[in-house]
Protein backbone atom coordinates (compact mmCIF):
# COMPACT_ATOMS: atom_id res chain seq x y z
CA UNK A 1 0.00 0.00 0.00
CA UNK A 2 2.67 2.79 -1.22
CA UNK A 3 0.57 4.28 -3.15
CA UNK A 4 -0.68 8.23 -3.53
CA UNK A 5 -3.62 9.14 -1.20
CA UNK A 6 -4.97 10.76 -4.40
CA UNK A 7 -6.12 7.62 -6.39
CA UNK A 8 -8.39 7.23 -3.01
CA UNK A 9 -9.48 10.54 -2.45
CA UNK A 10 -12.94 11.12 -4.21
CA UNK A 11 -12.78 14.26 -5.80
CA UNK A 12 -14.99 16.30 -4.28
CA UNK A 13 -15.75 17.30 -0.95
CA UNK A 14 -19.14 18.65 1.17
CA UNK A 15 -18.00 21.89 2.83
CA UNK A 16 -19.47 24.36 4.85
CA UNK A 17 -18.67 27.88 6.48
CA UNK A 18 -18.55 28.23 10.05
CA UNK A 19 -22.18 30.47 10.23
CA UNK A 20 -24.04 27.14 8.70
CA UNK A 21 -26.33 26.08 11.67
CA UNK A 22 -25.81 22.43 13.30
CA UNK A 23 -29.58 21.95 12.64
CA UNK A 24 -28.47 22.50 8.91
CA UNK A 25 -24.99 20.32 8.93
CA UNK A 26 -26.61 17.28 10.50
CA UNK A 27 -29.38 17.46 7.89
CA UNK A 28 -27.30 17.77 5.13
CA UNK A 29 -24.64 15.04 6.26
CA UNK A 30 -27.98 12.77 6.88
CA UNK A 31 -29.62 13.71 3.79
CA UNK A 32 -25.94 12.88 1.55
CA UNK A 33 -25.06 9.74 3.90
CA UNK A 34 -21.47 11.50 4.99
CA UNK A 35 -20.18 11.56 8.45
CA UNK A 36 -18.30 15.01 8.00
CA UNK A 37 -18.11 18.16 6.61
CA UNK A 38 -14.84 20.23 6.02
CA UNK A 39 -15.30 24.01 7.31
CA UNK A 40 -13.88 26.66 4.69
CA UNK A 41 -13.20 30.33 4.93
CA UNK A 42 -14.40 33.11 2.53
CA UNK A 43 -11.92 32.28 0.19
CA UNK A 44 -12.95 28.93 0.09
CA UNK A 45 -10.20 27.49 1.50
CA UNK A 46 -10.12 24.34 4.15
CA UNK A 47 -9.83 25.23 7.90
CA UNK A 48 -11.60 22.87 10.13
CA UNK A 49 -13.91 19.42 10.09
CA UNK A 50 -16.68 18.63 11.98
CA UNK A 51 -18.31 15.11 12.10
CA UNK A 52 -21.41 13.56 13.21
CA UNK A 53 -20.11 12.73 16.43
CA UNK A 54 -18.74 16.39 16.89
CA UNK A 55 -22.40 17.84 16.45
CA UNK A 56 -23.60 15.27 18.61
CA UNK A 57 -21.44 16.43 21.59
CA UNK A 58 -22.06 19.58 21.56
CA UNK A 59 -26.19 19.61 21.24
CA UNK A 60 -25.76 17.32 24.58
CA UNK A 61 -24.77 20.29 26.07
CA UNK A 62 -27.91 21.68 26.02
CA UNK A 63 -27.71 24.51 23.08
CA UNK A 64 -30.08 25.38 20.56
CA UNK A 65 -28.83 23.36 17.05
CA UNK A 66 -30.92 25.48 14.93
CA UNK A 67 -29.31 29.00 16.80
CA UNK A 68 -26.00 27.18 17.22
CA UNK A 69 -23.08 27.74 14.30
CA UNK A 70 -21.35 24.41 13.43
CA UNK A 71 -18.13 26.67 13.75
CA UNK A 72 -18.73 26.14 17.35
CA UNK A 73 -17.90 22.36 17.73
CA UNK A 74 -15.50 22.22 14.38
CA UNK A 75 -12.13 20.72 15.06
CA UNK A 76 -9.44 23.92 15.90
CA UNK A 77 -6.62 22.40 13.72
CA UNK A 78 -6.79 20.52 10.48
CA UNK A 79 -4.50 17.73 9.68
CA UNK A 80 -4.17 17.64 5.82
CA UNK A 81 -2.23 15.86 3.28
CA UNK A 82 -1.49 16.75 -0.33
CA UNK A 83 -2.00 14.64 -3.41
CA UNK A 84 1.24 12.93 -3.25
CA UNK A 85 1.53 11.90 0.33
CA UNK A 86 2.00 8.23 0.36
CA UNK A 87 -0.90 6.42 2.08
CA UNK A 88 1.20 4.45 4.85
CA UNK A 89 1.84 8.52 5.44
CA UNK A 90 -1.70 8.98 5.24
CA UNK A 91 -2.40 6.31 8.05
CA UNK A 92 0.49 6.66 10.39
CA UNK A 93 -1.29 11.08 10.22
CA UNK A 94 -4.02 9.27 11.40
CA UNK A 95 -2.70 6.75 13.96
CA UNK A 96 -0.99 9.77 15.85
CA UNK A 97 -3.52 12.24 15.86
CA UNK A 98 -6.59 9.76 16.59
CA UNK A 99 -8.82 11.27 13.49
CA UNK A 100 -10.17 9.05 10.97
CA UNK A 101 -10.34 11.27 7.66
CA UNK A 102 -8.17 13.52 6.28
CA UNK A 103 -8.57 16.01 3.25
CA UNK A 104 -6.58 16.02 0.51
CA UNK A 105 -5.60 19.71 -0.45
CA UNK A 106 -3.46 20.59 -3.54
CA UNK A 107 -0.01 23.02 -3.65
CA UNK A 108 -2.16 25.68 -3.45
CA UNK A 109 -4.25 24.84 -0.51
CA UNK A 110 -7.04 23.93 -2.28
CA UNK A 111 -9.14 21.07 -1.11
CA UNK A 112 -8.72 18.29 -3.59
CA UNK A 113 -10.90 15.09 -1.98
CA UNK A 114 -11.09 13.39 1.47
CA UNK A 115 -9.38 10.01 2.61
CA UNK A 116 -11.24 8.09 4.60
CA UNK A 117 -10.54 5.14 7.33
CA UNK A 118 -12.92 3.15 5.32
CA UNK A 119 -11.03 4.19 2.31
CA UNK A 120 -7.96 2.51 3.62
CA UNK A 121 -9.70 -0.40 4.73
CA UNK A 122 -11.27 -1.03 1.20
CA UNK A 123 -8.12 -1.00 -0.33
CA UNK A 124 -6.20 -2.88 1.96
CA UNK A 125 -9.31 -5.23 1.46
CA UNK A 126 -8.80 -5.07 -1.97
CA UNK A 127 -4.90 -6.15 -1.59
CA UNK A 128 -5.40 -8.35 1.20
CA UNK A 129 -7.72 -11.17 0.62
CA UNK A 130 -9.29 -13.05 3.89
CA UNK A 131 -10.78 -10.86 6.59
CA UNK A 132 -9.45 -7.95 5.12
CA UNK A 133 -11.22 -8.86 1.77
CA UNK A 134 -14.71 -9.79 3.71
CA UNK A 135 -13.55 -6.36 5.97
CA UNK A 136 -14.20 -4.45 2.73
CA UNK A 137 -17.38 -6.44 1.57
CA UNK A 138 -18.76 -5.60 4.86
CA UNK A 139 -17.94 -1.71 4.53
CA UNK A 140 -19.40 -1.94 1.07
CA UNK A 141 -22.32 -3.62 2.02
CA UNK A 142 -22.51 -1.13 5.18
CA UNK A 143 -22.01 1.57 2.72
CA UNK A 144 -24.83 0.49 0.59
CA UNK A 145 -27.60 -0.09 2.70
CA UNK A 146 -26.74 3.38 4.66
CA UNK A 147 -27.06 4.92 0.86
CA UNK A 148 -27.71 3.11 -1.68
CA UNK A 149 -27.19 6.88 -3.95
CA UNK A 150 -23.36 7.60 -4.22
CA UNK A 151 -23.20 9.46 -1.17
CA UNK A 152 -19.53 11.32 -0.71
CA UNK A 153 -18.31 14.45 -0.55
CA UNK A 154 -20.11 16.41 -3.29
CA UNK A 155 -21.79 19.16 -2.75
CA UNK A 156 -20.96 22.41 -0.72
CA UNK A 157 -23.28 24.63 1.72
Amino acid sequence: MSEQISRMAPGRVMTATREVSISEAARLMHMLGIGSLVIVDDANAPIAIVTDRDLVAKIATGIDPRETPVGSCASSSLIKVGPDCETAEAVGLMKRHGIRRVPVVDDAGALRGMVTMDDLLLELGAEGGGLLSDLADAIRAGADQEHPEPSAHERSI
